[in-house]
């Protein structure tokens, strides 16, 4: 009966018995009875079919995926930081720093440099932001398959434990956090706009003077702003010594 059954129905065998691309194929037992039976296909775990693209998976595919895309970008925002800083501080001198493909050097670009980098990051950035780019030295040495230097083990752990307790001095002190940015500029920009105001409407005003004014002005700003007291009290102590520091400029 399956031969007549074959020519009665042609296409619906033929497409039954056809099917070994799929995962089931269609097969006949000794009792007569149709089954399923299950096929070898392209298929991983949990059913999940491998595609990686139209390419196979390479040696640094792998070592690409042990951080996440998250940290990778990460990792990425702290290396243009530090070639930024070798384009800066370097000179001409800093083209050799970086490889044909444009990554940092790592044969170049030595523990030392690199402490002298986080010595000038240190006065704008916390210390949690300094162990980043340690990371993300360390993440360019394992993607470079270079061993990493013993200097970024051992000397670049006392520095950062060194860094830590100085943080937590100054904290527990309640000295103000260094600054890499000068706050005069601003101050003075201010009190000449409010001097130059006060001439076109034909007063004469003093130094002094434009300073209280400047101080009146930025206190109600900052009572009308929707800030927190602590944020407010802050800012207030900055412009106390934003004002000090441009006095302390001119005597």
């Amino acid at each position: 009966w399956p031969k007549t059954l074959a020519q009665k129905h042609p296409m619906q065998t033929r497409s039954k018995t056809a099917s070994t691309s799929g995962s089931l194929v269609a097969t006949t037992s000794s009792s007569g009875t149709a089954a399923l039976a299950p096929t070898t296909s392209s298929r991983g775990l949990a059913g999940a079919d491998v595609v990686l693209g139209c390419r196979e998976i390479t040696v640094q595919d792998i070592r690409n995926a042990c951080v996440s895309s998250k940290t990778y970008r990460a990792y990425k925002g702290s290396l243009a930081s530090i070639s930024k800083w070798i384009r800066a501080s370097k000179g001409e001198s800093g083209s050799h720093y970086f490889t044909a493909d444009g990554e940092i050097d790592v044969g170049v670009f030595t523990a030392r440099d690199f402490e002298s980098f986080l010595l000038e990051k240190r006065k704008t950035v916390s210390v949690v932001t300094l162990s980043g780019y340690r990371s993300a030295i360390k993440n360019l040495y394992r993607r470079r398959d270079v061993p990493l230097p013993i200097a970024y083990e051992k000397s670049m752990a006392t520095f950062f434990s060194g860094l830590k307790r100085m943080e937590a001095t100054r904290l527990q002190s309640g000295s103000p956090k260094e600054s890499g940015k000068d706050p005069l500029p601003f101050w003075r920009n201010l009190m000449q706009r409010i001097s130059e105001a006060a001439l076109r409407g034909g007063c004469q005003i003093t130094v002094e003077m434009s300073e209280q004014v400047a101080e009146k002005v930025f206190r109600v700003g900052m009572q009308n702003l929707p800030l927190l007291a602590s944020t407010r009290k802050r800012r207030v102590s900055e412009l106390s010594l934003g004002t000090t520091l441009r006095q302390a400029a001119q005597k």
